[in-house]
């Protein structure tokens, strides 16, 4: 029978007989997640196993004295702070790199920096990827989320236009799109993140229809 879990960084004693990963998942649910909680991550022996954990497979996995049990609960609101805090960050990161990049595009004969552009093409689809993440945890409709996913629009409409001029060849063209349109958009979504992170933190009300 299981002796422990590790609950975050904490280890947790068991004190009822507890023979299966289902059994585990539900006495750690019953006594330490809140209703607005998400269990984010299960790590058996060095294993991760979230993806099937509604499968009877492996909720009937058996524990013994000697089995590792990692488990992580989190709230929308450390989620979606978390989140908020790498997309500031990538938005930044990418806005940064944008100028230098126009710059080569709009020179004649300058030999066109094909794979950079594809990285920031990839960093664009993550970006828009992990806004999307967050509206998947919370409520996109809240009023809170408004300035950041208008953002999140605006950024996906010049992301489509960046692939068009590339795809044609328009290097030009490509560079008014990385400078007048890219360039602010992330760069104010960029501080929207940090704005909509201080109001998540600070207001306690302001994510509450969410959940």
């Amino acid at each position: 029978m299981l002796k422990k879990i590790k609950l975050k960084h904490k280890e947790i004693p068991v004190p009822v007989p507890i023979k299966t990963l289902g059994e585990a998942l539900s006495w750690v649910e019953k006594l330490f997640a809140k209703h607005d909680t998400i269990l984010t991550s299960v790590v058996l022996d060095d294993r991760e196993m979230v993806d099937g954990l509604k499968k009877t497979k492996v909720r009937n996995i058996p524990l013994n004295a000697n089995s590792s049990l990692h488990i992580r609960i989190e709230s929308p609101k450390d989620l979606s702070l978390q989140t908020l805090d790498v997309v500031g960050d990538l938005a930044s990161a990418i806005s940064n790199r944008l100028k230098g990049l126009a710059v080569h595009c709009w020179q004649d004969g300058s030999i066109k920096p094909r794979g950079e552009l594809e990285e920031i093409s990839s960093d664009i689809s993550l970006l828009l990827e992990l806004i999307e993440h967050m509206n998947g945890i919370l409520d996109y409709s809240h009023a809170y989320l408004a300035p950041v996913n208008g953002l999140a629009h605006l950024i996906r409409s010049a992301h489509e236009a960046f692939h068009e001029k590339m795809s044609a060849l328009h290097w030009q063209e490509l560079a008014r799109v990385l400078v007048t349109r890219l360039e602010p958009y992330l760069r104010e979504l960029a501080k929207e993140s940090t704005a909509l992170q201080m109001t998540v933190l600070t207001n306690e009300n302001a994510l509450e229809e969410v959940g």
